[in-house]
Formats: C-alpha cells, sequence, structure tokens
C-alpha cells in the first residue's frame, strides 16, 4: 500500500512538472509570436527604411522563426514525455531500468537516462571520440597530408 502511494506521489510529481514545462514554453511561444506580431505592424508603417535596416530585420526575424521552431520542438517532446508517463515508461532509465531522480528531470526534463548511466555513455562516447593510438603505427598522423621532404 506504501509502495503504490510513492508510486502515485511520483507520478503526479512528474506530471506537475512536465506540465509546468509546457505552460512555460507555451508561454514564450505566446510572447515570440506577440513580439512578431508587433513588430510586423511597425514595419509596415516604416515604408523608408534602408538595406541595413532591412537586413538586420531580417536576421531578427531568422533568428525569431528558429527559437519558435526550437520552442515548437521542445512542446512536442514535452508531449511524447506525456504520454510515456501515462503508459507508465517516462523517469525511467532507458539503459538500467531504475528511477531517475525527480531533482535531474526538473532539470533536465526530457533526460532518459540516470546520471550513473549518462556518465557511462559520455565516457564511453568521448572515449570513442579519441583517436586510437594503436591503429596507426606510421607517427603523427596529423601531417599525412604534407608531402614528404
Amino acid at each position: 500500500m506504501v509502495e503504490r502511494e510513492v508510486k502515485d506521489k511520483r507520478h503526479q510529481q512528474l506530471h506537475d512538472l512536465l506540465e509546468a514545462k509546457k505552460h512555460e514554453l507555451l508561454a514564450e511561444l505566446r510572447n515570440s509570436l506577440e513580439e512578431q506580431r508587433t513588430e510586423n505592424v511597425r514595419m509596415t508603417f516604416e515604408l523608408a527604411q534602408d538595406d541595413g535596416d532591412k537586413s538586420v530585420e531580417d536576421h531578427e526575424r531568422h533568428v525569431r522563426s528558429a527559437i519558435q521552431g526550437n520552442k515548437g520542438g521542445q512542446l512536442d517532446a514535452i508531449e511524447q514525455a506525456l504520454e510515456k508517463l501515462a503508459a507508465g515508461t517516462y523517469g525511467i532509465c532507458a539503459e538500467c531500468g531504475c528511477d531517475i531522480p525527480l531533482q535531474r528531470l526538473a532539470i533536465q526534463s526530457l533526460a532518459s537516462y540516470c546520471v550513473a548511466c549518462q556518465e557511462e555513455i559520455d565516457r564511453m562516447a568521448k572515449h570513442d571520440a579519441l583517436p586510437n593510438k594503436n591503429s596507426d603505427s606510421s607517427g603523427d598522423t596529423a601531417y599525412d597530408y604534407l608531402p614528404d621532404d
């Protein structure tokens, strides 16, 4: 009975965490879209712009659009996490099957691994990214593209 209450409490905490992140992202998207609308209205009244002003505004519009796309992607990921929560698989390490601590999920709500497994994955990725010194016996390979003298 106590175990069930603990699981229900954790489930509710995870749900609240994801919903809070979802509402935060929605608010950011609304603000960004409102800023964009305001900027579009301002631009229609300022017809006399030089090329520099237009270039800066085009760049700002591009950056704003990229940020909105990123926020939209995060929102999709939050929705998927809510679906995983409903299915009972959210907050469980994909590697070892242990519960991912709430503190980790509060910081990185889309984490798929517990800290220990993520550190091991990162360590292995770093190790795999390092050049294998045993694979090349010809010496320094950094300058292989230079002609021999």
